[in-house]
């Protein structure tokens, strides 16, 4: 019998080998040579806030028209040194608990624990070279899963001629080999992982449409059984005026955490943006910072036995009783 063999294409080979390469390449902090076919430039800015660069330059599948096209993928690293968990792992958990990124951490998917994986890795690696490591981590985060959105910049990055992927650490006094030995920090990439917030962008009207995030759907679903079942307010330590108010300040949170995305995507890759937008950008991110200081999270879902139980109670009630 024949079986027939699927070869890859002479474009397939060139795309794997170049994806190889990124992976291996010793990042430099010199610009890419002119007959350079690949290169990775890195660089670190110290102002406000401390940003870090890798600059991917692709001179052997980019296409044509986009050669002078920038992809840029944001990051920012978050601040665990507050959180009272004894573990790097148990932090970064519960703060994306908090945040509804994970929405059991008892049953967290592959998915939902990418990012912890990501920065486990960072850690854990015996490499002395901060700024390889890195890179090399972050690469196989954004290029080497399933996600729709990574099969996305997989497609960007083999025919753009320039892919910058930049990650924004507010402290003033952070280092490149403190983020990757830190235990008190988290690197994230929201437009990566489940967003807090689904946003759909109309092609007619450039709308955005918000959706809640988990944290106010699962208020939401307080307070609906607060109104069929009052009892259990006693229970819960709040009152159905409390629970009204903290959906609301949720869902401004949602609206905050879309504004932050948004603003990301629209000046996130620009060098200078004028003073009154930048101005804004702070605004932003002062509120998302006040936001986060306060635990909007629901409690676990304890009264779920005793609302079955009212509710066949209400069921016994209006049962007739048989002649």
């Amino acid at each position: 019998m024949n079986f027939k063999q699927n070869k890859l294409t002479d474009d397939e080979l060139a795309k794997i080998n170049f994806f190889n390469s990124v992976l291996n390449f010793e990042p430099a902090k010199t610009k890419a040579p002119a007959d350079a076919e690949l290169w990775v430039q890195y660089k670190t800015t110290k102002k406000e806030v401390v940003t870090y660069e890798y600059i991917i330059i692709n001179r052997a599948t980019f296409e044509e028209k986009h050669v002078n096209d920038i992809c840029t993928i944001t990051g920012i690293v978050k601040d665990l040194s507050t959180r009272v968990e004894r573990d790097h792992e148990s932090r970064m958990i519960t703060s994306l608990c908090e945040r509804g990124l994970i929405t059991d951490r008892s049953k967290a998917s592959k998915e939902e624990l990418l990012v912890v994986n990501y920065n486990k890795a960072l850690f854990s690696d015996s490499s002395k070279k901060s700024i390889k490591v890195l890179h090399k981590h972050t690469f196989q985060f954004l290029f080497f899963n399933e996600k729709n959105i990574t099969k996305e910049r997989v497609g960007d990055i083999l025919k753009y001629g320039t892919t910058v992927i930049r990650i924004t650490d507010e402290n003033p006094k952070a280092s490149i080999r403190d983020l990757v030995k830190s235990t008190r920090s988290m690197i994230e990439f929201p437009e990566s992982s489940t967003a807090d917030i689904t946003e759909k962008s109309s092609r007619n009207n450039h709308a955005t449409i918000m959706q809640p995030s988990y944290m106010t759907k699962g208020w939401n679903t307080i307070k609906k059984d607060l109104e069929k079942y009052p009892e259990i307010a006693t229970q819960m330590g709040k009152t159905t005026a409390e629970v009204e108010e903290i959906v609301n300040m949720s869902l401004i949170n949602d609206t905050v955490n879309m504004l932050a995305g948004q603003f990301a995507r629209e000046y996130g890759n620009k060098m200078t943006v004028p003073h009154d937008v930048e101005a804004i950008g702070q605004k932003i991110i002062e509120l998302s910072k006040l936001f986060a200081s306060i635990n909007l999270t629901p409690p676990p879902n304890e009264n779920k036995n005793q609302t079955e139980e009212n509710k066949n109670d209400s069921n016994k009630r209006i049962k007739k009783e048989p002649n």
